[in-house]
């Protein structure tokens, strides 16, 4: 991997995402299912669902936030 050609930089920039999303998504899932915030049972299918998109949505924002 040569980082001074721009394809291939963008190439591994975009992995690195795609990588971290997937993370993110596990973690996610598991943080819930675990009861991290609760009983699943207790909280219900939907606050489950919210709680998973809420996570997803931060790790995203964070992941491809220019901050550079």
């Amino acid at each position: 991997m040569d980082f001074s050609v721009k394809d291939d930089h963008a190439l591994f920039s975009g992995a690195q995402r795609l990588f971290a999303l997937i993370i993110a998504i596990g973690q996610a899932i598991v943080y819930v299912l675990t009861g991290l915030y609760g009983h699943h049972k207790d909280l219900g299918a939907g606050v489950c669902l919210l709680l998973i998109i809420q996570l997803i949505v931060a790790a995203l924002i964070v992941t491809c936030c220019p901050c550079t």
